[in-house]
């Protein structure tokens, strides 16, 4: 179910996620539908996901497909590689989706995170890959320790 799914977390500064909730009984379909897609994109490299199956704490099943980016421009991207999805699988194909995807897709959310280095504790491996962006600025820290000292 994940494809191309090698994160270079450091430089990533987005996250997509999306879950897909299973109607019950229909995880064959789940399967097909997953297949087709994995197999339409396997010679993208610019497509890439991961994909989690919830274990439990759920009613039924669902699935979080994690998209990570470097920037918006992917989402544009991932609108170019659909079309070419489309190309690949033609009429029939999309309307074998599209079945699928009704048989078998209780619902779906989006949701699009972006990293925020001064809210966060990044690995020491991520500052050193990325100074740049990780690194948090020390103005504000020596600013309320000089207040403090008055």
């Amino acid at each position: 179910m994940s494809i191309h799914d090698h994160v270079d977390i450091p430089h990533q500064r987005y996250w997509e996620f999306t879950v897909f909730r299973i109607k019950p009984g229909h995880e064959k379909e789940w399967s097909d539908l997953t297949k087709i897609y994995t197999d339409g994109y396997a010679k993208t490299p610019e497509a890439h996901w991961a994909t989690f199956e919830n274990q439990y704490g759920s009613d039924g099943g669902a699935c979080l497909v994690a998209t990570p980016m470097r920037s918006l421009s992917e989402v544009d991207q991932e609108m170019t590689d659909d079309k070419q999805l489309k190309d690949t699988l033609g009429a029939d194909g999309m309307k074998k989706l599209a079945e699928l995807e009704t048989a078998c897709v209780e619902s779906v959310s989006s949701n699009l995170f972006q990293f925020a280095p001064k809210m966060s504790y990044p690995r020491d491996e991520w500052v050193k890959a990325d100074p740049g962006f990780w690194k948090r600025s020390a103005a504000p820290a020596k600013k309320e320790a000089a207040k403090a000292k008055q």
